[in-house]
C-alpha cells in the first residue's frame, strides 16, 4: 500500500513537473512573455499555468487517493491561483486613467513655449532639406526600385512599417532594409542575410538600394535566434520593448534601435527610459540610458509615442472627470481625415510630419482643442532623439484643412494631398505638400498658408510653387529689386520707346537701375 501511494505521488509529481517545463519553455521561446511583475502577459500565463497545476492534482484520476483533493496543498495552491487573478485584476482596474489621471499627464512635461520664426529655418533655398513624400507613397517608390532589381525581387520584400525617417549627413532619408520574403526564403538565404537597404529621399522620391558588403542576419523576419524579436528578448527577457526602427550610423553600419519601456502604474502607463541597439550584421546588443545614446541614432522617442503622450498630457492635466464633463483646457495633436463612399468624414488618427534641424530629426503636428474643430491653436515640435519639446502659439488651419484645400485646388485631377511639411516664409508659418494620383506618383506640389487657408498655390515643380506662392503674397521682388529697396534715390528720367515706358533711377552711389512698363 505505501509503495503505491508512494509511486502516485511520483507520477503526479514528474507529470506536473514535465508540464512545467514544456509550458515555460513555450510561453518564453515562442510567444516571448516577459518575465516581469509589470507584465499583462505574465500574470495571464501564470494564472493559466498555476490553474492547470490545481486541476491537475485536484482532478487527476486517482483511486488510491495518494494526494487527495481536498487536501491543505490542493487547497492553498487554489487560493494562491485565484489571487494571482483578482489581485493584478484589482490593481489593474485602480490603475487606469480614471484613478491615476495625474500620472498619465505626468509622462511628458509641458512643451517650452518657444518663436516660430526663431526655431525653424526659412526653407524657401532649402527644400532638398524637407520630408514632402509620406510613408505610403514611399512605400511605393521602394517596392518599383526592388522590382527593378531581377536578382533580389523574388528572394526579398519590404515592409512598409519599417520606413524610418532619419538623419544622413545633415539631410532627411526614408530607409527601410531587405526582409526575407517567406520561411523557404529565409532558408536559402540565412547564413548570408539580407543584402541591403532601400534609401529613398523625401525631398524629391529618389530611390536607391544601398548593398552592404555583409549581409544582415538579424531580423524581424528572420527565424529562431535571429528573429530581433527573440534576440531582444534573451539579452533581457525582463524589459519591455518598444518599437524598433532600422538606422544606420555615421560609417554605414546598420542597425536597430529599441527603445526600453518602463511601466509607471502597474501594467500600465508606459515610459520611454533607455535605449537598446542591435547591429544588423553582427547581433551585438548594447544598452544605453537617454543621457548616454549615441550621437548618430535619431529614433528614441518615435512620432506616435510622442503624440499618444502628449494627448495624455493635455486631456487629464486638470484631472480624469474634466477630460470627460467640461474639457477646460483640454488640448490634443491634430488627426487627418478623409471622405468616404457616403461623404463621411474618416479619421486616420493622429499625424505627423518630418524636419531636419542641425543633426536631428524633429516632429511637427498640429494642437488643437478638444472639441477637434479643425483648427489649430499651436504646433508641437518635438525632438525624436531627445524628446525636447517646443510649442509655438500660433492659431490656424489644421493639416486636414490645409490638405484638403490643396486637393480642392486640384479636384479635377483627382490628386491626393501628403500630409504637409511645415516651412518659414518671411517668418510665417506654411505649408507645402506634394500632390500624387492614383499611383502614387507625384503630380504637382502645394503650398497653404497656415493662417488663411483660403491662400493656397500649386506649381508642377517646388520652384514653380514657391515663386507662385511669394507673387500671391506679394513677396516676389527680385534680387536687384531687393537692393534697391536699401538704398536711397537721388533722381529718375522717364522716357517713352516703341509703346513702352522706360524709366531710369539714379541711385546715391551714381549708379543707375532701369523698368520698364507696357
Amino acid at each position: 500500500m505505501k509503495k503505491t501511494k508512494s509511486l502516485s505521488i511520483r507520477n503526479k509529481t514528474g507529470g506536473c513537473v514535465i508540464f512545467s517545463v514544456v509550458y515555460w519553455f513555450i510561453a518564453c521561446y515562442f510567444f516571448l512573455i516577459q518575465l516581469s511583475l509589470s507584465s499583462l502577459a505574465f500574470w495571464t500565463a501564470l494564472d493559466v499555468y498555476l490553474f492547470v497545476i490545481w486541476a491537475v492534482l485536484h482532478h487527476w484520476p486517482d483511486k488510491k487517493k495518494a494526494v487527495p483533493a481536498d487536501s491543505k496543498a490542493v487547497k492553498r495552491l487554489g487560493y494562491v491561483t485565484l489571487a494571482a487573478f483578482v489581485i493584478p485584476a484589482v490593481l489593474f482596474v485602480f490603475n487606469t486613467k480614471i484613478f491615476r489621471a495625474g500620472s498619465y499627464a505626468a509622462v511628458v512635461e509641458e512643451p517650452r513655449e518657444a518663436k516660430f520664426e526663431d526655431t525653424v529655418p526659412k526653407e524657401t533655398e532649402q527644400f532638398d532639406k524637407l520630408a514632402l513624400i509620406d510613408t505610403d507613397t514611399s512605400a511605393v517608390i521602394g517596392e518599383r526600385e526592388l522590382g527593378s532589381l531581377t536578382d533580389l525581387v523574388s528572394q526579398y520584400e519590404i515592409d512598409q512599417s519599417e520606413y524610418a525617417t532619419i538623419n544622413i549627413d545633415g539631410y532627411p532619408a526614408k530607409v527601410a532594409p531587405l526582409e526575407y520574403a517567406s520561411f523557404m526564403r529565409w532558408l536559402s538565404n540565412y547564413k548570408t542575410g539580407t543584402p541591403g537597404y532601400v534609401k529613398i529621399n523625401p525631398s524629391n522620391g529618389d530611390a536607391e538600394l544601398i548593398r552592404l558588403k555583409e549581409g544582415m542576419k538579424y531580423m524581424p523576419s528572420a527565424r529562431f535566434s535571429k528573429d530581433l524579436r527573440r534576440h531582444l528578448y534573451f539579452f533581457n527577457p525582463t524589459q519591455k520593448y518598444g518599437s524598433y526602427f532600422f538606422e544606420v550610423d555615421e560609417e554605414g553600419n546598420p542597425y536597430w534601435t529599441v527603445p526600453v519601456i518602463s511601466k509607471l502604474n502597474f501594467v500600465l502607463n508606459e515610459k520611454i527610459t533607455g535605449l537598446v541597439t542591435v547591429n544588423a550584421i553582427t547581433g551585438e546588443t548594447k544598452q544605453y540610458a537617454l543621457q548616454d545614446v549615441p550621437s548618430w541614432v535619431d529614433i528614441v522617442f518615435n512620432g506616435d509615442y510622442l503624440t499618444s503622450r502628449y494627448d495624455d498630457h493635455w486631456k487629464f492635466r486638470n484631472g480624469f472627470w474634466n477630460a470627460i464633463t467640461t474639457k477646460k483646457g483640454c488640448l490634443e495633436t491634430t488627426s487627418t481625415f478623409y471622405y468616404d463612399e457616403d461623404g463621411d468624414k474618416v479619421y486616420n488618427g493622429n499625424d505627423y510630419g518630418y524636419i531636419t534641424i542641425d543633426d536631428d530629426i524633429w516632429i511637427y503636428t498640429g494642437v488643437t482643442s478638444a472639441a477637434n474643430d479643425a483648427s489649430n491653436v499651436g504646433m508641437l515640435m518635438v525632438n525624436e532623439r531627445t524628446g525636447e519639446g517646443k510649442y509655438f502659439p500660433i492659431a490656424g488651419a489644421d493639416e486636414g484643412s490645409a490638405m484638403g484645400a490643396a486637393e480642392g485646388e486640384l479636384q479635377q485631377y483627382g490628386y491626393k494631398a501628403s500630409f504637409p511639411s511645415l516651412i518659414n516664409i518671411n517668418d510665417k508659418p506654411v505649408y507645402i505638400m506634394v500632390m500624387t494620383d492614383a499611383n502614387h506618383i507625384v503630380k504637382n506640389y502645394a503650398m497653404v498658408d497656415m493662417q488663411d487657408y483660403s491662400n493656397v498655390v500649386t506649381g508642377k515643380t517646388r520652384s514653380d510653387v514657391i515663386t507662385a506662392y511669394e507673387k500671391m503674397m506679394g513677396s516676389d521682388t527680385s534680387e536687384e529689386e531687393k537692393k534697391v529697396e536699401s538704398r536711397k534715390m537721388t533722381g529718375y528720367e522717364v522716357q517713352s520707346a516703341n509703346g513702352k515706358t522706360i524709366i531710369t533711377v539714379t541711385l546715391e552711389d551714381g549708379s543707375k537701375v532701369k523698368y520698364e512698363t507696357e
